[in-house]
């Protein structure tokens, strides 16, 4: 700016937005308009300074003016260039300001979300950890999910998930990681792994076979945001101990080992001490003695607890269930189906996956997290089932949640006599929408490097990960996980839409079946035209249960039954607090199963817990009303250390946790369940 450009200035200084003063720059407006400019292929320096010395001008006009907001500024800014026939500059720079805008909402909501980790860990009732690697990770996760809202995500995306249509899980890993995995547990063992300081060895002792189980499971933790799950556990720590142990080993090694497990898995953090690894393990096929064994000293650990008794929250243990297998009498393993029961009955786990249901019915290979998720094994081009060291190395890439209720609301809002085609016309839109933001998800995670996944690519452990050097893309992974596509409040939305929800209306069952059908052909439509494994998943959608009904009373306001609580429904489960009759709701949810194969859950409510044989009944009854996946959940109250202190522990969002840890919207949804069976 020249001397005489100077005198034009009757204010030296101008005042930003949060009140401080500094030096007016004329080449800050200069460089906005150049921006504008430049975003519709127009690159003039001299008219974006003529322009600049207009906006002066302009703000010279009023004498009384005195120190010029920024605010004020931009405002001129824009009136000049839309007076001088610029419309198409001027909305390329207020797209601009918004976003300048949004970035510093980003940051003012990051110190807000510090100052509120700092005081949650003060108080104690943080999930896992209050440690000083805990407390720096939950900072870490605030700034990340600022970051990516505001700077990677693009806007109608991120506005999706800040008006709740959907919920996009673990933001603060969007670009850093993906979501679950299948271990193959077998190859590892047998081939031996390196551990990022040094080579592992295959074990040679069943105390040692147990100590690298743990390890790996916490590596894979440490290089992903989602559960860790070891399929057929049984079946391949029972064929190693029979084929690699040199010393014979008797029950009580595989005890020892297994109760080491079970508390390392409780004890051994991963990030930065923030949690233990999220642990999931299958139980209940293999017949060999040494898998008999597995399985009884696994299920035997569990149920004597940890060193005062108290129960295991990991692993999440799966039984597996299966006619000829384990279920009846005669069965070879229905003693391990029978021990797992009596330990479910005192520890609420493990839970059931029973294999001659829909969708595992027909399946060669089946795998559950312990949250209710699921994924099927692929097999070869010619049909035959992939040799055991092949097999899995699979799991969940990112999920994304869609919120029904608020798609009901939006619907009935307008109008109270809707044609029908309207929820599947809004369904078909909020689907496409979930599947672009995934495939943006997935293009961001294409160009991470095997060496930011050291142990979950860098060794080979993800199937298309084999091979890979540290400098390349970890995309042939990708090819091999799915993208998730869940769902919650069936029941509410069904209640909007019809006054009446699917456990009370065979109208509402019909209408919300067509909803779910039409979400999952939708769903493998479009995994057919791009070629990416999309399913659709009814199982555990954690935060969004309770994110939803609040953004969704502010706008549609307060309805009773429907969003008067601080919670919506997970999936097709019936509302918390509704008198469904149990059997009425078995059939009634067994329907939705082949519809969701990504995942899904029933659990069974009772206020107390049942003697060994109940619960085997209930269980049966599950079964035969076409259940895939649950178990029976109670309140478990127990002392710990030595009865100095005691805790409750409760399911929620198909997970066990201790009650303190557990979000007030869903104790709120504990208080209000209903005790199902007597």
């Amino acid at each position: 700016m020249n001397s005489q450009e100077k005198e034009m200035l009757p204010f030296p200084v101008i005042r930003k937005r949060d009140g401080r003063l500094t030096r007016f720059d004329l080449g800050k407006i200069e460089d906005a308009l150049y921006k504008a400019f430049y975003a519709n292929n127009m690159e003039n320096k001299d008219l974006c300074k003529s322009l600049a010395l207009e906006v002066v001008q302009d703000l010279c006009k009023d004498p009384g003016r005195g120190i010029p907001q920024v605010e004020e500024i931009q405002d001129v800014v824009e009136q000049v260039l839309i007076r001088e026939g610029y419309g198409k500059v001027a909305k390329s720079y207020i797209l601009y300001r918004a976003k300048r805008n949004s970035v510093r909402e980003g940051k003012s909501q990051l110190m807000d979300g510090v100052e509120a980790i700092l005081e949650e860990t003060r108080k104690g009732t943080s999930f896992a950890s209050n440690s000083p690697g805990s407390k720096m990770l939950k900072i870490a996760v605030s700034a990340s999910r600022n970051y990516y809202l505001t700077r990677m995500i693009p806007s109608h995306f991120a506005e999706a998930h800040n008006r709740g249509d959907i919920h996009i899980h673990d933001l603060d890993y969007y670009g850093k990681t993906v979501n679950s995995l299948q271990i193959p547990l077998k190859r590892l063992l047998e081939k031996g792994f390196s551990s990022g300081y040094g080579f592992i060895r295959p074990p040679k002792r069943v105390s040692t076979l147990g100590a690298l189980t743990t390890i790996i499971l916490q590596a894979c933790q440490n290089d992903m945001y989602g559960g860790q799950s070891i399929p057929e556990f049984d079946i391949i720590l029972g064929e190693y101990i029979k084929n690699h142990i040199k010393k014979e080993a008797d029950y009580e090694d595989v005890y020892q080992m297994m109760q080491g497990l079970v508390y390392n898995l409780n004890m051994i953090y991963s990030r930065l001490g923030a949690m233990v690894p999220q642990s999931s393990l299958g139980v209940g096929m293999g017949m060999s003695e040494e898998s008999r064994m597995v399985t009884q000293a696994l299920l035997q650990a569990l149920e004597d607890g940890l060193g005062c008794h108290e129960t295991p929250l990991h692993p999440w243990v799966i039984f597996y269930v299966k006619e000829g297998i384990n279920l009846n009498p005669g069965d070879p393993n229905h003693d391990l189906y029978l021990k797992a029961i009596q330990t479910a009955s005192r520890r609420m786990n493990p839970t059931f996956a029973f294999l001659d249901n829909q969708p595992n019915k027909g399946k060669t290979s089946v795998a559950y997290w312990g949250d209710g998720s699921r994924i099927e094994e692929t097999e070869e081009e010619d049909g035959k089932s992939m040799e055991a060291d092949s097999r899995w190395g699979i799991g969940s890439i990112a999920q994304v949640t869609v919120n029904l209720p608020r798609l009901a609301f939006k619907i009935a809002h307008k109008r109270k006599d809707y044609p029908r085609y309207s929820i599947f016309r809004s369904l078909d839109s909020i689907i496409e929408l979930c599947a672009n933001q995934l495939f943006h998800r997935r293009e961001i995670l294409s160009h991470l490097h095997v060496s930011e996944l050291p142990f979950v690519a860098g060794e080979g452990i993800y199937r298309g990960s084999e091979g890979l050097e540290d400098g390349e893309t970890i995309e042939p992974l990708l090819n091999n996980g799915v993208m998730n596509i869940g769902f919650v409040g069936l029941t509410e939305s069904l209640r909007i839409l019809t006054g009446q929800d699917h456990f009370q209306s065979e109208e509402s069952l019909n209408l919300g079946l067509e909803m779910t059908e039409f979400m999952a052909k939708k769903i493998e439509d479009i995994s057919k035209k791009y070629g990416i494994k999309f399913v659709l998943t009814g199982s555990s959608s954690g935060y969004s249960v309770q994110r939803f009904p609040v953004l969704d009373g502010l706008e549609f306001g307060h309805h009773p039954g429907i969003n008067d609580g601080s919670w919506y429904s997970q999936a097709f489960s019936p509302r918390a607090g509704s008198p469904v009759e149990m059997e009425k709701r078995l059939e009634t949810e067994s329907r939705f199963y082949p519809l969701t194969p990504g995942g899904h859950f029933t659990f069974i409510e009772t206020l107390t817990p049942h003697p060994p044989e109940r619960y085997g009944e209930i269980l049966n009854l599950m079964k035969n009303k076409g259940i895939a996946y649950g178990g029976i959940s109670f309140p478990i109250n127990e002392p710990l250390h030595n009865g100095e202190k005691t805790r409750t522990l409760r399911r929620a969002a198909g997970i066990l946790l201790p009650l303190e840890h557990i979000n007030s919207a869903l104790q709120e949804e504990l208080k209000n369940r209903n005790e199902e069976i007597s």
